[in-house]
């Protein structure tokens, strides 16, 4: 008979898992066995298991994630005996993270500032993607902070650098990763060979003598499930310790999880300074629940209470070893021990209250029917040089844009920078938009009667409305032949109307996200107003991509970007950060898809933090 055919006169055989005749169906791969918890649930945040029940095991720190070629790494940053480059105190260490991209450094983070401190361990850390097919190559460069309002390079002291490619942190036997800091600055990333070469004369083990620059300790660990979960802890301390001679101590806690390959502590957060008193109460801590534990509750940690000292070193008070599942569970008065073992009382840290706090991840809020909408506005100064010209950065080629694809080859014709920008960041966009259209504005123009207009219609209709990015395309070709090209480079007129637009969609309660793509050839003139703006809508939903065209200096535009300090102006600080900043020149040699990806890179982030901020929308789980 044919294979599988049943026997003759026989009833056909059972298909494969279905369950023997008569009896119960095999669980599904994956299922609890019958004596586990009632429909296979999991315990709740902090309950341990039941009687007769093993701890959840949690995986390994590297092991395979579900078959996913990408896994995120999560990477912790401390040095030891940097350079004094202080006077009459010790340097402000920041680390400055960069990952090497199209020959080019990119900035994507940076530390919080240790004030006098030559050994700082750093709370803040870096999560990145692992890509095993794909060299990933890291630059961290520590600073002594010179000017605390302008965190831009050249205002602050260098004191070294450290090269590592992701792949052989995560591939490293040696946990953790500590390498010598340089004091040659790079100027592009090395190559693989040159990178290898460099690490190994740079490398060295925990027991080799630390270089005259000093030297970066690196911990990694792959992030684990729920990382994106809060933990909420609101804490004080009991009769602590008296440290200073003439007066009460400067209390602050820190919190260290334990690395499981290394078996070392690596700190996660750190509290302000309560001054002179042996009852202090701090702030509520909101810690994300990845970066406490890396998600597994049963992970030990630790806590310190130390006296804070202006010159750096602090005096330890007492510390205590727990895990937030003993404190979920009920342990909420956390005796401290003595720093060298002495049965003398150093006081006792109260947990008043504690939750882990659920937050919905960007496709969640998609799903809950957030809806993203584009605007875009093009600089139409000058400075650009005039259309006709060949060397004009609105010089207008012959394209039929219907047919135009933002993965097109690089052969032939190609469309100015302004029209790549549109084509790539509109084409990623418009999936997550229910429309389908795109408001264009242009600025800087000048009409046949005379008027300068730093906000006008660019199709020339009442309703700035454009069916999509070629509708888009279409408009900006039109508007060249009936705009001129004037002055000056002012921003703070087009954020003013999209914020307008954002905080109607607020007030209604509507769930639409704003993102204002500005393409601009210049460093802006209105750069106070525009500030001004920027912090006035950093509250609502809306997201500024600043997109730089052509050869001029943006070094002024990475003011807007508040990556690693929020924008303030005349005593007002932004809520969030709202923009990012890219030069063109900088990613267009990788292909327009990499033009959508890097502008656009930050845009979850801001959409998950607007939203985090609005329970008046019943968005919770």
């Amino acid at each position: 008979p044919p294979y599988g055919a049943p026997p003759p006169g026989g009833a056909p055989p059972p298909m494969y898992g279905a369950p023997p005749p008569g009896g119960a169906p095999p669980p599904m791969y994956g299922a609890p066995p019958p004596q586990g918890p009632p429909g296979g649930a999991p315990p709740p945040y902090g309950v341990p298991p039941g009687a007769g029940g093993a701890q959840p095991a949690y995986p390994a720190p590297g092991a395979p994630g579900g078959g996913s070629p990408t896994s995120e790494i999560e990477i912790s940053l401390e040095c030891k005996g940097l350079v004094n480059k202080d006077v009459m105190s010790k340097s402000d260490p920041m680390v400055y993270a960069f990952v090497g991209e199209g020959g080019r450094w990119r900035h994507f983070g940076t530390t919080e500032m240790i004030k006098d401190n030559l050994n700082p361990k750093f709370a803040k850390c870096f999560v990145v993607k692992y890509h095993f097919e794909k060299t990933t190559t890291l630059c961290f460069r520590v600073y002594d902070i010179d000017d605390e309002k302008d965190l831009r390079e050249e205002k602050q002291c260098f004191l070294g650098e450290v090269i590592v490619d992701l792949g052989a942190l995560v591939g490293s036997r040696t946990t953790p990763f500590q390498q010598h800091l340089s004091m040659n600055k790079s100027v592009k990333p090395p190559s693989p060979y040159e990178l290898q070469k460099q690490q190994t004369m740079a490398m060295m083990s925990k027991e080799q003598a630390m270089s005259k620059f000093g030297s970066m300790i690196i911990h990694i660990e792959q992030r684990g499930v729920n990382s994106n979960d809060d933990v909420i802890i609101e804490a004080r301390g009991v009769k602590l310790a008296k440290k200073d001679t003439f007066g009460k101590s400067d209390p602050i806690l820190m919190f260290f999880r334990r690395q499981l390959e290394a078996a070392n502590w690596v700190k996660v957060h750190e509290t302000e300074v309560v001054k002179k008193t042996l009852n202090p109460k701090w702030n509520k801590m909101v810690v994300k629940l990845g970066r406490m534990c890396n998600g597994d509750i049963f992970r030990p940690l630790r806590i310190e209470c130390k006296d804070w000292d202006k010159d750096g070193d602090y005096d330890e008070i007492g510390y205590i070893e727990t895990s937030l599942s003993e404190i979920l569970s009920g342990r909420r008065e956390l005796v401290l021990l003595h720093p060298k073992g002495k049965s003398k009382s150093v006081g006792t840290i109260m947990i008043d209250s504690i939750e882990i706090k659920k937050n919905l991840s960007f496709v969640d809020y998609l799903k809950k029917g957030v809806r993203m909408n584009l605007v875009a506005a093009i600089d139409f100064t000058q400075s650009n040089g005039m259309p006709d010209d060949p060397s004009s950065l609105h010089f207008r080629q012959n394209f039929d844009f219907s047919q135009l694809q933002p993965s097109m080859n690089q052969g032939g014709p190609q469309p100015n920078q302004y029209q790549k920008a549109i084509l790539s960041i509109g084409s990623v966009l418009m999936p997550y938009s229910q429309t389908g259209r795109i408001d264009a504005f242009g600025f800087g123009g000048k009409f046949t009667n005379g008027e300068i207009s730093h906000n006008f219609n660019l199709n020339g209709s009442d309703d700035p409305g454009c069916n999509g990015p070629h509708g888009v395309l279409d408009a900006y070709n039109m508007a060249l032949s009936n705009v001129a090209l004037w002055g000056p480079t002012i921003f703070s007129q087009i954020i003013r109307a999209t914020a307008a637009m954002a905080s109607s969609a607020q007030s209604q309660g509507r769930l639409d996200y704003y993102v204002l793509l500005i393409i601009t050839d210049g460093v802006i003139t209105d750069m106070r107003e525009t500030v001004a703006e920027i912090v006035r809508a950093s509250g609502l939903p809306l997201s500024i991509v600043i997109v730089g065209v052509g050869n001029a200096d943006f070094t002024a535009m990475n003011v807007l970007d508040g990556d690693g300090q929020k924008l303030a102006i005349d005593g007002q600080v932004a809520k969030r950060d709202i923009v990012q900043f890219v030069p063109f020149s900088s990613v267009a040699n990788r292909g327009m898809e990499a033009v959508a990806a890097e502008t656009l890179r930050e845009i979850p982030e801001q959409v998950i933090s607007y939203f985090a901020t609005q329970p008046q929308l019943q968005l919770s789980v």
